[in-house]
């Protein structure tokens, strides 16, 4: 017992200590926030999209131990472009590359931004030690072709391969469990539920499927096409013929030089001497965060508008303290509505990366758009990588709908039902025995099959709400509603096949969005939008006040969530998790199949 005692006490001591230096090294990490040295007068850009890009920032403080280290946001990135392709003190940039894992939806944003950086007569130069090591880095090259010149470290290679989408199908392991899926769709493109009643994709979903990396695979080598003057025809050839050692790559034009990274320091250098004013001890590559923190953001001189992000999967009610990779039904109708009663907004901008979920959160964020439109706000909304089924939901309801041409969009469409694990539990020696008043009080129980009649409900209440979401989204459209049902039954579109079928407005991101939204408003151009992000963005230090006022403990095991392997591991399994988290009761879920594209 005495042991016991003494395992508890160092146990208390430890997570003490440990808080101790937390609490330290946030509050000195805060305090070199303001502390930022002068930038020289010629430099360039430097971002390590190996870092990741998100569209959102966590709500967990733990993560701003990270500093300069963390994941950017993509809005900071274009912004950052923006700004610095007219500051004369930034001649180039230097781009690190090879495993950022961007989605083709965000590389295709990236692009733009970075095509834009060039016009301005400034030099981009992208560096990766490797395009992929045993992975597939096609979309990573896509990205790397925007820059005029690519740079690979000779022991390199280049995964130039292709694309492949993976779905996990789970009805044999589930019958070895004897666990019966009782799931329904509306309607034969809506895959969601095959993972678990199917051993591999029906003929509509694989057509379905087909069409979207056949279309994602077309803007690819298109892209790389004229970004690197390469006829379309031999890209295909390429793209066939891979992948590539670093000398193999630079034989037949897919990179341009052979260095190291040091290498790429001192060659970035040569090209910022200005006559004999250089200073060799000035570092020529400045951080994205640096150049931020050194220089105002323009405020514009236009109106203002309201900038929400929703990402995440749509679930009702609200979100908890530190969960910020949800999109909460409560939380986005309560900005969106309060948004709506801000005087000195006079739009909103909403940017939506979601794959879906609940109906009835989504139906909640639907019915405040249209309260904000009723209030006179226009509202405009951009696609991120994906904003399918319940995000397409939410977008449907806004003036104008901007997207990628690489964005998932459309599974119009609905899947529900539950397991019943009754077979399962028997196999364990575990019975279950209950009493219950009501036809069908025990229908939603997942220990045992639905009672008599109860599936035609379910089915009924699946044809309920596939009639709202089309009938929605056809006036939405001005579209009829058999041209919408043939847009819909759960299939889905890339962003160019969408605008196509008038499912969206415009092609492109933020930058498009905000310029489509203040052509609604008629701000004239000579004035800018002034884009007003919220919730509002908080500091370190508020940050940081926010988490110890909370669940220290908590806040603990978050951060171990979202930072290092574990984090590492549920991004890897998060496309199949997302599905199987999606199964539990009640009927009403908008939402894409667990795909995931193969790295």
């Amino acid at each position: 017992m005495r042991k016991f005692g003494r395992f508890l006490l160092w146990s208390f001591a430890g997570l003490g200590a440990l808080v101790v230096v937390l609490v330290v090294g946030l509050i000195v990490i805060g305090s070199k926030a303001d502390d930022q040295p002068e930038l020289p007068d010629n430099f360039a850009l430097m971002l390590d999209l190996n870092r990741g890009v998100v569209e959102k920032r966590n709500a967990v403080p733990l993560e701003v131990l990270e500093d300069d280290r963390g994941a950017y946001l993509l809005r900071d990135v274009v912004e950052g472009l923006e700004r610095a392709g007219g500051d004369p003190r930034v001649k180039g940039l230097v781009l690190r590359l090879g495993n950022s894992g961007v989605s083709i939806a965000q590389a295709q944003e990236l692009r733009d931004a970075i095509f834009a950086f060039r016009s301005k007569g400034k030099f981009a130069i992208a560096f990766a030690e490797s395009f992929g090591i045993v992975s597939n880095a096609t979309v990573e090259y896509y990205l790397a072709s925007a820059v005029e010149e690519s740079w690979l470290q000779p022991s390199g290679e280049l995964a130039l391969t292709g694309l492949t989408l993976e779905i996990p199908f789970f009805k044999d392991a589930l019958g070895n469990l004897d666990i019966e899926p009782l799931i329904g769709q509306r309607h034969e493109y809506k895959g969601a539920a095959e993972s678990l009643t199917r051993a591999g994709m029906s003929a509509p979903v694989r057509r379905s499927m087909e069409s979207l990396v056949d279309d994602w695979y077309r803007q690819i080598v298109e892209g790389i096409s004229a970004a690197r003057k390469i006829p379309v025809g031999k890209v295909r050839a390429l793209v066939d013929g891979g992948p590539y050692s670093a000398n193999a790559a630079k034989r037949v034009g897919l990179v341009d030089r052979f260095a190291y990274w040091n290498q790429v320091e001192l060659e970035v250098a040569r090209r910022l001497v200005s006559g004999d004013k250089t200073d060799a001890k000035t570092d020529p590559l400045v951080s994205l965060k640096e150049y931020r923190d050194d220089s105002d953001a323009p405020e514009g001189n236009g109106p203002k508008a309201a900038l929400i992000t929703a990402e995440g999967t749509i679930l009702m009610g609200r979100a908890g303290r530190f969960e910020s990779d949800i999109i909460a039904s409560d939380d986005l109708a309560s900005l969106i509505f309060e948004a709506a009663e801000m005087d000195d907004l006079k739009g909103i901008l909403i940017r939506i990366a979601s794959p879906g979920g609940i109906y009835t959160g989504a139906d909640t964020v639907w019915q405040a758009i249209q309260l904000a439109k009723k209030n006179g706000k226009k509202v405009v909304v951009s696609m991120g990588g994906a904003a399918a089924s319940g995000g397409y939901f939410i977008a449907m309801a806004a003036d104008r709908i901007v997207a990628q041409p690489g964005t998932v969009t459309g599974s119009i469409g609905v899947y529900g039902g539950k397991l019943n694990l009754q077979g399962f539990w028997e196999k364990l020696g575990v019975r279950w025995d209950e009493v219950h008043v009501g036809k069908h009080a025990t229908m939603w129980s997942m220990n045992r099959g639905y009672p008599e009649g109860a599936k035609a409900r379910v089915d009924r209440l699946l044809d309920q709400i596939y009639e709202d979401f089309t009938a929605k989204a056809a006036k939405a459209r001005r579209v009829s509603t058999d041209a919408m049902d043939k847009l819909a039954r759960g299939r889905i579109w890339t962003g160019k096949q969408a605008l196509a079928g008038k499912l969206v407005d415009r092609l492109g991101g933020l930058k498009v969005a905000t310029a489509e939204l203040a052509k609604l408003l008629g701000v004239p151009d000579t004035e800018k939008l002034r884009l007003v992000p919220m919730p509002a963005e908080k500091s370190r230090f508020e940050l940081i006040a926010e988490f110890l006022s909370g669940d220290i403990d908590a806040g603990l095991l978050l951060a171990a969530w979202r930072v290092g392997p574990i984090a590492n591991w549920r991004r890897a399994a998060g496309p199949i998790l997302r599905d199987l988290n999606t199964l539990a009761p009640p009927v009403g879920r908008l939402q894409l199949p667990a795909f995931r594209l193969k790295r």
